[in-house]
């Protein structure tokens, strides 16, 4: 050993050793620039909503609401879209001379066509 020159060499190894630094970021731990980006993004997000359930309540208010969605719900139950049966609206766009045209037709799904994972289905 070139340092047994220089130094003594224990018999037996040191049994106290130096733990590990206190101040070091730990596996699952957010950096304080995530954590208030993440408050900033749901204070926003909070004032969204807020400020579009006013402008619903005005708009309820004025006579101006759709009147069927207490029926609809929120998201569509991709199981329903492949039994029979199931009612579906679909909102098509299509050109009438220069312009664009919406367009919501209704009907009633016969069977699954053709299904693309996470992505789309195809009904007739």
């Amino acid at each position: 050993l070139p340092l047994a020159d220089t130094h003594e060499v224990p018999d037996e190894p040191p049994l106290k050793l130096p733990g590990l630094p206190t101040n070091l970021k730990r596996l699952g731990t957010r950096a304080q620039d995530c954590v208030d980006l993440a408050k900033e993004l749901g204070s926003q997000d909070r004032k969204f909503r807020l400020n579009a359930l006013r402008k619903r309540g005005q708009l309820e208010e004025n006579g101006f609401r759709d009147q069927l969605s207490e029926m609809q719900q929120l998201i569509c139950s991709v199981e329903k879209l492949r039994s029979a049966g199931f009612k579906i609206d679909k909102l098509f766009e299509y050109k009438d001379g220069d312009e664009n045209v919406l367009q919501w037709c209704q009907g009633t799904v016969k069977k699954l066509v053709r299904e693309k994972e996470n992505s789309y289905m195809i009904v007739e």
